[in-house]
């Protein structure tokens, strides 16, 4: 009898630790998943166009676009949302994707488009950018071709929405 006694407590004791720490455990594991998200390379902030909705006057769908065709064609994507993937190249204040690593290597700025960083960046986000360097990268925002670091670059996608990285080769 003792022995059921005790057993019977001790399944009391248990439950009652259950009630007591399941939402410090069910805090700690979302808090787990969204570091994971931001560990697996996506940076996000909220912009004036990317948290309007579709009925909502100046909304903007977001265009999924091979850079290839903006660097082309820049006035054709000018004030519209884009997403486009490059290789990513992370500078003090901004970003550049190239078509290729070739283009990359050769610092060709005629195949490139600039991009600013997200307003909501943060030093963790910018430690991480820096690892994209060389990796292909997503970046959606609003292009503007008129906004031209260099001279013969296609322009700058501005009101960065989103960056996350693609693809990479080592797997991550």
């Amino acid at each position: 009898m003792a022995t059921s006694r005790h057993f019977q407590t001790s399944e009391k004791a248990r439950e009652i630790d259950m009630n007591k720490y399941a939402p410090r455990f069910i805090l700690f594991s979302i808090l787990v998943m969204l570091a994971g998200c931001v560990t697996a390379g996506s940076i996000r902030c909220d912009t004036e166009l990317s948290v309007k909705q579709r009925n909502e006057n100046g909304y903007q769908s977001l265009n999924f676009i091979s850079i290839v065709s903006v660097i082309a064609d820049p006035d054709k994507y000018d004030g519209k949302r884009i997403s486009v993937v490059g290789v990513f190249v992370l500078h003090y204040d901004r970003a550049v994707l190239y078509i290729t690593k070739d283009h990359l290597q050769a610092d060709e700025f005629t195949s490139a488009i600039f991009a600013d960083l997200p307003k909501c960046i943060t030093l963790e986000n910018m430690e991480l950018m820096s690892e994209w360097n060389g990796k292909f990268v997503r970046i959606d925002g609003v292009f503007d071709s008129d906004r031209r670091t260099t001279q013969v670059d296609a322009g700058t996608i501005t009101n960065v929405e989103r960056i996350e990285l693609y693809y990479s080769e080592s797997g991550s």
